[in-house]
């Protein structure tokens, strides 16, 4: 099925992979909950970057392509929580 034709559609998958395939400004709604910086292994993926700098650079990279697909009218939705090491809460 073309992307233009998806209507009402759920669409989830590795965002570094996922969102280059999606045209500009298509989508209504993005919703999306990064990992968080070393929290969990998850693998070579968001959250697991060697520094907080690295982290961002990549939330960053990914909240851009959310906007380039989202239409004029959309709407993102980014939940992120605060994240907290033996020091107390970091500046993320």
């Amino acid at each position: 099925m073309k992307f233009e034709q998806m209507i009402n559609q759920i669409i989830e998958g590795d965002s570094f992979e996922l969102l280059e395939c999606i045209p500009n400004g298509v989508v209504d709604l993005v919703i999306t909950s990064p990992p968080y910086y070393k929290q969990r292994d998850y693998g070579m993926g968001i959250g697991n970057e060697d520094t907080p700098e690295g982290y961002i650079e990549n939330l960053l990279t990914i909240f851009h392509e959310c906007v380039r697909i989202v239409k004029n009218t959309g709407s993102i939705v980014f939940n992120l929580g605060d994240k907290y090491n033996k020091e107390g809460s970091l500046s993320l």
